[in-house]
This record gives C-alpha cells, structure tokens and sequence, in this order.
C-alpha cells in the first residue's frame, strides 16, 4: 500500500512538555537505546532499565524486527499521561517515552522493584510500536494487531527476566477488565480505528492533484461517499488502479465493519476510550496468548504480511500536521491476517477476534499468571 500523501490532523505533532533538555540529564547508552534520567536518580536503575530493553530487541528480532533508536526517560514523579515524544540524542532524532519513577521507588536492593516493573514493561510494549512503525506500518485499521502484540513482546520480556514484576503486570491487566462488562465481548476490528480525520492527496494522470477524504474514519456515509470519489476516479483513469488496490481493500472491509450490527453481547467500546482503554489491552493480550498457545507462528506471520518496501518520509507541513509520503503500510486486510493465523493454529481467529469475551480473557490471563515460576 502506498500512501501518497496522508495527513494525520488529530496526532500529538508538537513537542510534550516533559521532556526534559539532554544537556541538564543523565544520558545512559547501549546502541541504539537510552535512558534519559534526573542527574540524582540511581544510575543502577538506568542500567536496569535498559536490560530490560534489549531484552526486549532480542525477543523482537524473532519478529523480524530490527532495531531502532529509542529513549526511556525517567521523571521524577508518579503517574500522569504523557504524549510519547522526540529528542535529539547524539545527533539523531530519537522516540523518547516517560518513566515516571521516582529515585526512591526504583530500587528493590540491586534490582528493579518489582512494584515498578509493569513501567518498564510498558516501556517494551512502547518500543514494539517504534519497531513495528518503522518496518511493518501497520495502518489505523490494524490497531489491534499493533497493540496486541505490544503486550505480548513485553509479557515474554517480563516472563524471561522478571517473573515477578510481570506478575504485577498481569495482575493489573486483570484488574483492568474490572472496567468492562463481565458478560460482554469486544469486536477487536470495530475497536481499532480512532474517529480522527484523514485527507489523501494525490497526483491524477494528467498532472492535476485530487483530494478526497473524511473528517471521522467513523462516519460510514462520509468516508463511503469519498471511497466512490476515489473509485470513480480509478473507473475514469484518473488514477492508477493498482496505486490504490490496497487502500480499497482495507477501506472496503472497515465500511463493511461499521455498516455490521454489533453482536448481541458487544460492548461499545472505541480506542478513542482511555478509560476502558487498557480493559482492551487485556483482551488481546488474552488472544495472542491463545494464538500463540495453538501453534502460531507470530514471526512467520509478521514476514508473510510485511509491506515489500517500508521505508517513507514524514514531514511537518504546517503546525500540527504531519504528512507521510511515500513508502508503503501494510496492505493485507484483517480478514486475510486473521485466516492465516486461523491456519496455522487450527481455529477461527477470525470469529473469535470479532466477539473476543472477557470473561475468556480473565481465564486466560489468570492461567497466566498461575503459570509462572
């Protein structure tokens, strides 16, 4: 899939106020990771931190993910939601991610506190979306997938290194399904797409630009209206039929989502939810756990629906709007994922990924949590 131009006007585009400047902060390194801290907090726990970290590329590159710059920075301070960011480090322009941790709560002897490990986990599960943006570009449609298998490099990060944090972290990812109804199910695709708006521009064949696009990627009767814009185009010759094959798939299948009743026990529930948010999280951390338990091959997987080229530019044009050109995201569609996860472990991963129960998620998450040493 090739996105000619994509302008992204709900994203966090200016730079998060906690960040603090390199100059006045103790910068740890181990190529191509950073931990960014307070020059009074333990250097022992930067050391720590970045263990874990490159734990984390290690269980990645199974994954077929190479790795790629990225910064923890510690904040003198407990909880609070921060916008990831960037820094300049070394000269280079590098994903910088809060750890809110304060000096006295690091440290448990010479080791992570087990009570702020689920931090740093959360920490992997960040650097898996730096990875995972770089090469497979996962569209906003497969959200999902992004987030699902967030959870699971830092689950078996935490599971390699430090059983007992991550049973803090599962212990709060069960406590968190406590935000969605016990009886209820979540369509995973209707979850993943944000209501943010989207505008494409492109250059037709005889040299004029088209535009066309929606102000919510959840308002079925405009987003549908500006899909036949674009396939009246494609019928014209105006644009490249195959330029454009990949987006209509995907379009297609989330039209098709939307315009689906939802099941009988679904819950109504968007990523744009940061309440029930980590609820979500909990569930599909459930499903790839499952996945992954009948035979799945997520690296397998990964390889076969990686775009051919990944590599793509993206540019500030005016305050607050960024725009990626060229390049190419993923462009196989979540019906065609699903069936090849499907084959690989003997079951309908499709179905289940539409009406994914939480009460199934809590089973799941607690034989987990049973499971470990």
């Amino acid at each position: 899939m090739r996105y000619l131009l994509w302008l992204c006007l709900a994203c966090g585009c200016t730079s998060p106020t906690w960040l603090p400047d390199p100059a006045q902060a103790r910068v740890t390194r181990r190529e191509p990771l950073y931990v960014v801290a307070p020059p009074g907090h333990p250097a022992l726990f930067a050391e720590r931190v970045l263990d874990v970290l490159e734990a984390g590329l290690a269980r990645a590159a199974p994954l077929g993910l190479a790795p790629r710059p990225f910064a923890a920075v510690v904040l003198e301070r407990e909880g609070g939601s921060y916008l990831p960011g960037r820094m300049t480090l070394d000269g280079r322009s590098v994903a910088a991610y809060p750890l809110p941790v304060p000096a006295a709560a690091a440290l448990a002897g010479e080791h992570i506190a087990p009570e702020v490990m689920p931090l740093v986990l959360l920490e992997v599960h960040e650097l898996f979306h730096v990875l995972c943006e770089a090469q497979l570009r996962p569209t906003v449609y497969h959200l999902w997938l992004n987030e699902g298998l967030a959870e699971m490099l830092a689950y078996h990060t935490g599971r390699e290194l430090a059983p007992d944090g991550l049973r803090a972290y599962l212990g709060q990812r069960l406590a968190s399904l406590d935000t969605l109804p016990a009886g209820g199910t979540v369509d995973f695709l209707r979850w993943s797409p944000p209501a943010e708006e989207a505008r494409f521009a492109t250059t037709a064949q005889d040299g004029s630009t088209l535009r066309f696009g929606w102000s919510s990627n959840r308002d079925h009767d405009e987003m549908s209206a500006a899909v036949e814009k674009m396939r009246e185009a494609v019928a014209s010759g105006a644009l490249d039929a195959r330029e454009w094959a990949d987006e209509r798939g995907l379009w297609d299948e989330w039209l098709a989502v939307l315009a689906s009743p939802p099941g009988a026990t679904e819950i109504a529930v968007d990523s744009g939810d940061r309440e029930r948010r980590w609820g979500v999280y909990a569930l599909l951390l459930a499903f790839f756990l499952e996945a992954e338990a009948a035979g799945a091959e997520l690296g397998a997987w990964l390889t076969w629906a990686a775009p051919e080229e990944a590599d793509a530019a993206k540019v500030e044009i005016a305050p607050g709007m960024w725009a990626t050109v060229g390049g190419s995201s993923l462009a196989r569609t979540n019906r065609a994922l699903l069936d090849y996860l499907s084959e690989a472990c003997g079951e309908d991963l499709y179905a289940r990924a539409r009406a994914y129960p939480v009460a199934r998620a809590r089973k799941v998450l607690a034989r987990a949590l049973s499971e470990l040493p």
